[in-house]
């Protein structure tokens, strides 16, 4: 009789602590990633052995860094690559796992001026000013934003799910689906 009590009373903890786990009262790691590694088998398990021929993943390796530089890229680099992928091997759609979040910024004219204040050197200044129409060709950011524009490019973002989450911050691209029949019983998370 004692048996069964103590082997009830454990039950019923371990119940108790996985209720808590699953409300989110308490955090077990081992536990997720006990459910991880489930779910990485079940997904491997269940995969479909044929590779799908349209697909093509373009990684970018130890051997991709050696050959074009360290990470991060240039924006221009990664507008050329976009466009060669697009126009020379007609891609029709390229997405990123890869996020851009701060603009990059192009250091060579505020070098530049920053010369020029420096030095106090009004020829310096001049060349300045006559160089600065072409500073557009210096801005990476819009370098890629122009070949990005028309195409269908994919850019990785970010979700913020804690609790400092601003609901603010930035805009959503438009919705895949329109259709309300299509989407009823989808329910993105709170970001």
């Amino acid at each position: 009789m004692r048996n069964h009590i103590i082997r009830f009373l454990l039950g019923l903890a371990c119940t108790v602590i996985m209720a808590c786990h699953v409300a989110g009262l308490i955090n077990l790691p081992y536990l997720d990633r006990l459910e991880l590694m489930a779910y990485d088998s079940k997904v491997r398990f269940s995969q479909n052995e044929e590779v799908d021929p349209r697909v093509v993943i373009v990684d970018i390796d130890e051997r991709s860094l050696a050959a074009e530089g360290h990470w991060p890229w240039p924006r221009d680099k990664i507008a050329l690559l976009l466009a060669k992928l697009v126009d020379q091997y007609f891609v029709d759609i390229v997405a990123f796992d890869v996020l851009f979040a701060e603009p990059q910024l192009s250091h060579d004219l505020t070098q530049l001026s920053n010369f020029a204040q420096d030095a106090a050197d009004e020829n310096l200044a001049r060349i300045l000013t006559e160089l600065e129409p072409y500073s557009v060709l210096l801005d990476r950011d819009l370098i890629l934003s122009e070949v990005i524009n028309g195409r269908r490019i994919i850019l990785g973002y970010f979700l913020n799910m804690g609790e400092d989450a601003s609901e603010s911050v930035g805009l959503l691209p438009d919705p895949l689906f329109d259709d309300k029949a299509v989407t009823a019983g989808i329910y993105a998370p709170v970001a």
